[in-house]
């Protein structure tokens, strides 16, 4: 899926560039964002889950001051949202998600950037894959790698 491909270097390149120290009223509204995100998901609020993520993630890469970069993620983040959603039919993807968001604001917290690299790496794969396992399951095995 070449949109999630470029996605992938894009929110890379928004943890690349964001300056450290991050101040700590940014890191407080992160801590409250994944707070609301991790009750929707015992409320199972899946609604409230699709955008306190969406919500946690325009904080987490607007952090790195690059309007056009900024942007650029939203419109590709807007193009995915209906295999984003996949993702959330699986109580383990939520999970992991939740504790993707919980280090990911650890390894900002710590200026650990090649940490937040790889969780938002990692972070990007359930939703394609959940996707492309329902498509498999009604349509059959996919033609494309």
């Amino acid at each position: 899926m070449d949109i999630y491909a470029v996605r992938e270097e894009l929110e890379v390149m928004a943890a690349r560039i964001l300056p450290f120290p991050v101040d700590e009223t940014e890191l407080a509204k992160l801590d409250q964002l994944q707070w609301q995100h991790s009750v929707a998901i015992d409320n199972e609020d899946m609604l409230t889950v699709f955008y306190t993520n969406l919500y946690f993630h325009q904080a987490l890469f607007g952090l790195c001051g690059n309007p056009c970069l900024i942007e650029t993620i939203r419109q590709l983040e807007q193009k995915v949202y209906g295999i984003r959603f996949y993702a959330n039919a699986f109580p383990e993807a939520l999970n992991q998600a939740r504790r993707d968001h919980l280090e990911m604001v650890m390894a900002l917290r710590a200026a650990r950037r090649n940490d937040l690299i790889a969780l938002t790496r990692s972070h990007l794969k359930p939703s394609p894959q959940a996707y492309i396992r329902a498509y498999e399951r009604r349509f059959g095995p996919s033609t494309q790698v």
